[in-house]
């Protein structure tokens, strides 16, 4: 017989999800991107994107109970598909439990933001919610904060308004920008924390009281930038419950947290070994895996 050692990362990955979900007996899911390496990625392979929720479904065929652990590990991705995703499995699921072994950032903090109760370690984060645009300029691709080219391109009125003459000098930045991007990047904002409020409340506070009042707040702090500087702010455990969200401590179980963190680790084996961009995998030995673009 093969030690875990000598067996396929594959094989040794399945085991351990296969592992956990008979100790917790909770349908078992991990979905996690390789993109804490130095590998460049397209943004397609790297985030959660329309063709995730396919995998989820593939994933999903002959799973039984009614009770889900999602492990998460994702840069983010499109708000518009983490939606497609959180709308699919709450239809599947009375109960979902997103474990969180090292980050979930961005879209994949609202995700996160959509279960019923969240599994943190003192090394997990969760990342601000705010919407990000990318587009071309005459220096290449740029990632910027919607908010921030709210900002900017409101500060332009303002000075066109006071200061016709000045605004020549804005015309190299304004001509980088295409038509109704200040809607979009409203609209955007917008939808990012309407929806973790909605999440928030029908789920992680069902039920209690002052669950509008609670999920409005978290939701309001996650999706603007003014709270945290960076999109790319590492919010610890701690830092989550100090503004309000329900977080369970991953080490309060040493047996669910050594499972847990083997098959996070089994995943980051199985990237080195093959080519990964993203993996969705289930508790049954089923996965679905994105490999880099030739």
């Amino acid at each position: 017989m093969e030690s875990a050692g000598e067996q396929a990362p594959g094989v040794v990955l399945h085991d351990y999800l296969s592992k956990l979900q008979q100790y917790s007996g909770r349908d078992t899911i991990l979905y996690a991107t390789n993109w804490m390496t130095d590998e460049p990625h397209t943004p397609n392979e790297a985030l959660i994107t329309n063709g995730d929720l396919y995998g989820f479904m593939r994933m999903m065929r002959d799973l039984k109970t009614k009770k889900l652990d999602l492990i998460l590990h994702s840069p983010g991705g499109s708000a518009e598909s983490a939606e497609s995703i959180v709308t699919y499995l709450h239809a599947k699921y009375d109960d979902i439990r997103v474990i969180i072994p090292y980050a979930a950032m961005s879209a994949a903090s609202m995700l996160a933001c959509a279960s019923n109760s969240l599994v943190m370690g003192k090394h997990s984060s969760i990342g601000p919610a705010d919407p990000q645009f990318i587009f071309p300029t005459k220096i290449g691709m740029q990632i910027m904060s919607a908010q921030l080219l709210i900002d900017e391109l409101q500060e332009v009125q303002v000075v066109s308004e006071k200061h016709p003459g000045r605004l020549g000098a804005w015309l190299p930045l304004l001509g980088q920008y295409p038509p109704g991007l200040v809607q979009k990047c409203i609209s955007s904002q917008k939808l990012a924390e309407v929806l973790v409020q909605k999440w928030l409340e029908d789920h992680m506070f069902a039920g209690e009281s002052d669950a509008a009042e609670k999920s409005k707040k978290i939701s309001g702090m996650l999706a603007s930038p003014g709270k945290y500087y960076s999109h790319g702010r590492y919010i610890s455990r701690e830092e989550c419950r100090g503004i309000g969200l329900k977080i369970t401590d991953l080490e309060a179980d040493q047996e669910f947290q050594d499972l847990t963190l083997s098959v996070s680790h089994a995943a980051d084996i199985l990237s080195q070994f093959t080519p990964i961009n993203k993996i969705i995998a289930n508790h049954l030995g089923n996965s679905v895996i994105s490999k880099p673009s030739t």
